[in-house]
């Protein structure tokens, strides 16, 4: 069951975790503008890892891990996910602290060093681990029985206020109320690109 503590501290948890992922977003931009050789459109932002502004990156990957472990604890203390789902989040939490201790190798670089390989490795833990954990979680929230646990969820995850009925477009009545905006709108592109929309 869904009480007042519990909800209180699932709320908390899932808003240091919006408030750390947001800090992580700000990381990116700052690496963006800092004057590096790094090519936005050509290289990884693990190539941030080998320049001046490397701390930067690792402040990012942890930022970026830490946030992911806050909810991961803020849906096992809701009840809201178990299984594979969050066992993804885990995972994709670890990676993304360990991987700010293993940064990439040069561009062009044709063996990789022993912490290359170990940046690969825990890169490509990160994208399956990701890729697992999302339609999970999403999965999840959206079958939950807590109307107050899914707007919070909702919410941290990218979500928009749910408006009342009458507040709403036809199209946007069309949308499921309370999943999150950006898988919405993958679902819609991927209909859309099977010619069903």
């Amino acid at each position: 069951m869904f009480d007042m503590t519990t909800s209180a501290s699932v709320e908390a948890l899932a808003l240091a975790a919006s408030i750390l992922a947001s800090g992580a977003a700000l990381f990116v931009i700052a690496l963006h503008m800092v004057r590096t050789d790094v090519d936005p459109l050509t290289d990884g932002v693990s190539a941030y890892a080998i320049t001046p502004f490397g701390y930067l990156y690792r402040i990012q990957v942890v930022a970026t891990g830490v946030a992911t472990l806050t909810l991961t604890l803020a849906l096992l203390a809701g009840g809201l996910a178990s299984g594979i789902g969050v066992v993804s989040l885990a995972l994709f939490a670890a990676s993304r602290i360990l991987i700010a201790r293993y940064p990439t190798d040069p561009r062009g670089t044709t063996h990789f060093s022993r912490s290359g390989r170990a940046h690969v490795l825990l890169a490509a833990i990160t994208f399956v681990t990701m890729a697992v954990a999302a339609p999970s979680i999403s999965g999840a929230l959206t079958t939950t029985r807590s109307g107050r646990a899914r707007r919070i969820f909702s919410r941290a995850l990218g979500g928009q206020r749910r408006s009342l009925p009458s507040e709403r477009s036809p199209q946007e009545r069309r949308r499921p109320p309370d999943v999150p905006s950006a898988w919405w709108s993958v679902g819609r592109m991927s209909r859309c690109w099977r010619g069903s929309c």
